[in-house]
Formats: structure tokens, C-alpha cells, sequence
């Protein structure tokens, strides 16, 4: 997704919410208790996803609930959700018909 001036829209707003606390890498990271900071910028980057300690401890620092962190990883994980369970609906259709003819 672009955003209005052309820039790539980031995969998560975790960055942002991160300079809205005035926090580093390094802070969040220490906050974490993670030795690496560099896991901090992949997470911001969409390279890697935070674990779900590390996802719940994020909103605490940022004072967001998760869902507004990840809210594109929500947005596709429910979209692809939406799909499973229509093939669901179809593979319990499909069971119950063969159980009533055999």
C-alpha cells in the first residue's frame, strides 16, 4: 500500500508509536529485556514478528492495544481467516452430504 505522497506505508505502527513514547531501539529493547536491538528495527520493518509476550509488552510501552500496532497484520490474517472458514463451510457441506447418500 502507498500512502499519499508515494512513500511505502510502514507494516506496522510500531515505529511511530515508539518516537511518539521519545524511545530508542535501545530503550524499547532494554524494556524488553532482548540483548539485540537490531530484533526491535526488524519488527518495525515487518522482517520478523514479535512473539506474543513481546506483542503484549510492546502495547504496554506504547500505551496501544495490539491490534492498532499490527493493524495491516490484522487486516490480511482476517481476511485470510474469512477464506478458511468458507472452505470450512464447504468441507463440512461436503462431509455431511457424503454422510447421508453412503
Amino acid at each position: 500500500m502507498k500512502q499519499k505522497d508515494d512513500k511505502p506505508q510502514p507494516p506496522n505502527h510500531s515505529r511511530n508509536f515508539r518516537i511518539e513514547e521519545r524511545l530508542t531501539q535501545s530503550d524499547v529493547a532494554f524494556l524488553l529485556d532482548i540483548k539485540n536491538a537490531g530484533r526491535i528495527s526488524e519488527w518495525e520493518n515487518g522482517l520478523a514478528n514479535p512473539g506474543l509476550e513481546h506483542s503484549l509488552t510492546l502495547g504496554l510501552i506504547y500505551q496501544r492495544l495490539t491490534e492498532d500496532i499490527y493493524s495491516e497484520l490484522r487486516k490480511k490474517l482476517s481476511a485470510k481467516l474469512e477464506v478458511r472458514k468458507k472452505l470450512l463451510l464447504e468441507r463440512k457441506e461436503k462431509q455431511r452430504l457424503r454422510k447421508e447418500s453412503g
